[in-house]
């Protein structure tokens, strides 16, 4: 059984006979730009972030190590116009990316329906639906943000009935 709640950009998709989280949709947001990429490194790993407005996407690589995903090769245009290429393999979850910059002035969660695989949680906070919020959650170094019906909801009573650990907020 699948339950969906709605916002204005943002829905939840939550998929009851799963153990997977919910997930958070993009409906409509902002206009995707092309993505421009920083870079950090953390030797010998080097952390590629491109930022697109709100979106967000990344890539964390490590040079001791390029013989994954075949040597696929991504060509990746940065903010000074330059290009940088990197082979895999590389992460690009976005607990991973959360833990690296832990002291960021922004997180970024993952969301489907978008031009990029992952937006800043702020964003996302304030287009959620209404009885929605985002939990955030450090396991094993990694910090995520899960979506979580508000406990005082209509949706978090129904939810309880079917899946209760869904309700962590």
């Amino acid at each position: 059984m699948n339950l969906t709640t709605v916002g204005k950009y943002v829905t939840i998709d939550w998929s009851t006979e799963w153990a997977n989280d919910p997930e958070i949709q993009l409906v409509q947001g902002p206009v995707a730009e092309p993505l421009k990429y920083w870079v950090k490194e953390y030797d010998p790993r080097y952390l590629y972030l491109g930022l697109a407005g709100e979106y967000a996407h990344f890539y964390v690589h490590d040079t001791r190590n390029e013989t994954g995903f075949n040597g696929k090769v991504f060509n990746l245009t940065m903010a000074d116009g330059s290009t940088r290429s990197i082979e895999g393999p590389w992460q690009s979850r976005a607990s991973v990316f959360n833990m690296l910059m832990r002291n960021a002035m922004y997180h970024i969660t993952e969301v489907t329906n978008a031009p990029y695989r992952a937006m800043r949680v702020e964003w996302i906070k304030a287009h959620l639906p209404e009885d929605v919020c985002l939990v955030k959650v450090v396991k094993d170094g990694e910090v995520k943000y899960y979506a979580s019906p508000r406990p005082d909801t209509n949706l978090c009573a129904q939810l309880m009935k079917i899946k209760p650990e869904i309700c962590r907020a």
